[in-house]
């Protein structure tokens, strides 16, 4: 199997080592472009989140009922528990969408003229739309459950936000109200269906969104076509870092970061299936952008022993060594041909203040 070399870029600091391999792509290594701006790109069909909320796990990924993630950042120690609500369970990935469109609409107020509304109205239809889903009537019910799901769960963190922090739990939002409409059928049958959706934004999250350098990092929209919780995460995970267009992560700290409890050679066979996607789809993707195994972002799998180039997937690899390598914008090939210890580490800015 030929080694295929891909492009590296970086913003922050420049790698030299890059491969002159002649094969197919080998012309992707003499470019050099600046990271992409994730804001500067049109919003429709988007929606944002900050990097905190992109970094750590605070929503229910799989089948759990409580969420309690122990972590650390710097010399901070991280605290995050979720707990569902009896009857309604927990916020889920796809619960957080709603609240992250109504993120993106008091940051949207505050650019505008420089305040954050605490109380956010959502009109589902518009919602739908930009998460590109059915406007069956079903679906208008789920957003209403979304929203149900938010106000049950209760949330505690020790990460405060504006030099400001809790010591018992809240909910993700307050005072959900309501607003129904009637629609006939063709058959005459008469279907009650939600409108819109009025919450309140709970002080945690409004703190947030009125720091100045809060600013929202914009969603590609294939995320909102990934189906799987945890694909979902790992594009958060790896979105989160805006810095550099490639960067490393420990298996162990991505794991850690997304959420993940169980064990590491299941945790790295899902990264496998990710990887191999593109040599798997019908036709010859390899090299293109057609297919990401994440949205926006090629993978690759590297080991600490043989730091010269990517490994195979399926190589053994012990965890302590093992590293998952991220390139923002760029093809996936079968190999990247780059030194492990010149790429960046993972490291979203943002600093964390914690109780």
């Amino acid at each position: 199997m030929k080694k295929k070399s891909a492009l590296a870029l970086i913003e922050c600091e420049k790698i030299d080592s890059m491969s002159s391999s002649t094969d197919k792509g080998a012309d992707q290594s003499d470019r050099f472009h600046h990271a992409p701006d994730l804001g500067d790109v049109p919003s429709d069909g988007l929606i944002g989140n900050t990097p905190l909320l992109m970094a750590f796990q605070h929503f229910a990924s799989g089948g759990e009922d409580n969420v309690d993630v122990y972590t650390s950042w710097g010399d901070k120690h991280i605290h995050i528990r979720i707990e569902s609500h009896p009857k309604h369970g927990p916020a889920t990935q796809f619960d957080k969408r709603l609240l992250q469109y109504a993120m993106s609409q008091a940051v949207a107020n505050r650019e505008a003229d420089g305040t954050v509304p605490q109380s956010v109205n959502i009109k589902i239809s518009d919602f739908i739309a930009k998460c590109d889903r059915s406007s069956s009537g079903q679906y208008y019910h789920l957003v209403r459950d979304a929203a149900e799901r938010l106000q049950g769960t209760r949330v505690f963190t020790n990460i405060e936000t504006s030099q400001e922090g809790y010591d018992r739990y809240f909910n993700w939002i307050y005072e959900v109200s309501t607003e129904y409409v009637d629609r006939t059928m063709a058959d005459k049958t008469v279907i009650r269906g939600v409108r819109s959706i009025t919450f309140k934004l709970c002080d945690w999250i409004h703190r947030l969104l009125n720091d100045v350098d809060s600013d929202l990092i914009l969603y590609d929209p294939g995320y909102l076509e990934m189906r799987s919780s945890l694909g979902q995460r790992i594009y958060e995970v790896a979105h989160s870092h805006t810095c550099n267009s490639i960067f490393k992560i420990s298996i162990e700290k991505l794991m850690a970061q997304v959420g993940f409890t169980g064990e590491t050679k299941t945790f790295k066979k899902n990264l496998k299936q990710m990887g191999e996607k593109p040599f798997e789809a019908e036709g010859d993707h390899r090299g293109t952008m057609e297919i990401l195994p994440i949205p926006q972002h090629a993978l690759y799998a590297f080991s600490a022993k043989k730091p010269e180039h990517s490994v195979p997937w399926g190589e053994r690899v012990m965890a302590k060594n093992q590293y998952i390598v991220f390139v923002r914008g760029e093809p996936q090939w079968e190999y990247l041909v780059l030194n492990l210890k010149e790429i960046p580490e993972w490291d979203p800015q943002f600093s964390i203040t914690a109780l």
